[in-house]
């Protein structure tokens, strides 16, 4: 099977194609911008002669996207604007034009070169403000979404032009809401506003520095791995009984328990929390933290758990990271 990963060369797009060569699928990364060389080394070493091509195209544009995909039998759509508060208010049409319309011309052009089977990576970010709001998990059924960003808006928007258009063209769309993703192949392409704290504390504790968060932060935070596998579990099931999964680790656990683990592992790497009016050093990206992501449905369906250690998640992280210097250029 080639797989067809639209946003390739960002986070999320390297991620799946790690796990997905592993597993001894042929990968077509299909981007704007040529991988970095790091990853490309990395991931050439990780897999079968001929099973990586790179083809660089603007996959928002329909036209560009029908060239570059030709051939694939499944498609990854990964590639968004994550965007904060200055980008949507100083750029709103920029989000908007490339997480809706960019993400319409791309399905289209996948319906050209007869793509059956599409996956939409969606975002927790459609929940908004419900995620924030009562107690337990959210539910795909259970939690209505209401988005209070032009992003959450952008994603839930997506979610319905696939769900309308796999009815309209008997093509099967799966919508995947992607919890908050860390790990392995994140880095700043300009694309994404809102960098895991995870990173922006590694990136200061690697260059010597003390990161500073003001909180634990405790979310459902998911090693980029655990998504990559979840989607390539729906990429060759031969059914599915739903068209939306809640993709997550399925419980909250602290950005502060994973910074132990590098520091267990690197005890020169130092954090702390700010006292007390301390400024931080780490963005949380917002000054409460949201409800886990339930993935009872995923998980009945499909027997897996997407839970990883913080330990297990810190060795591999640092293991990964000496695999491919300069990957985070200087």
């Amino acid at each position: 099977m080639l797989v067809g990963i639209a946003g390739g060369s960002g986070f999320v797009g390297l991620a799946i194609a790690e796990v997905l060569l592993q597993q001894g699928a042929h990968v077509l990364l299909v981007d704007i911008n040529q991988p970095p060389e790091a990853a490309l080394k990395f991931l050439g070493a990780h897999s079968g002669p001929g099973a990586l091509e790179i083809q660089v195209a603007d996959v928002t544009d329909a036209g560009e996207a029908a060239q570059a995909l030709r051939g694939i039998d499944a498609l990854v759509c990964a590639a968004a604007v994550t965007s904060a508060d200055a980008r949507e208010r100083e750029r709103p049409t920029e989000t908007l034009e490339t997480n809706i319309l960019g993400f319409t011309n791309l399905l289209q052009a996948a319906r050209g070169v007869g793509v059956k089977r599409i996956i939409n990576l969606s975002s927790a970010s459609a929940y908004g403000i419900s995620g924030f709001e009562g107690d337990g998990s959210i539910t795909e059924e259970g939690t209505w979404p209401k988005p209070n960003t032009l992003y959450g808006v952008s994603k839930l928007a997506s979610e319905g032009i696939a769900a309308r258009l796999s009815e309209l063209w008997a093509t099967d769309i799966i919508n995947l809401r992607l919890s908050a993703v860390y790990g392995r192949w994140e880095r700043d392409t300009g694309r994404r506003d809102t960098l895991s704290p995870h990173l922006q504390a590694a990136i200061l504790m690697l260059k010597g520095e003390v990161a500073v968060l003001p909180r634990r932060c405790a979310r459902d935070w998911t090693d980029s791995r655990k998504v990559a596998e979840a989607v390539a579990i729906l990429l060759k099931a031969k059914s599915r009984k739903h068209s939306l999964y809640n993709i997550s680790a399925g419980k909250s656990w602290a950005v502060a328990d994973w910074l132990d683990a590098l520091t267990s592992v690197r005890p020169e790497l130092c954090w702390r929390l700010a006292e007390n009016d301390e400024e931080s050093n780490v963005n949380l990206h917002g000054l409460s933290d949201r409800r886990p992501l339930s993935i009872d449905r995923f998980s009945a369906e499909f027997g897996i758990n997407l839970w990883l250690d913080p330990t297990e998640s810190a060795q591999s992280f640092l293991s990964w990271k000496k695999a491919t210097p300069g990957y985070w250029g200087n």
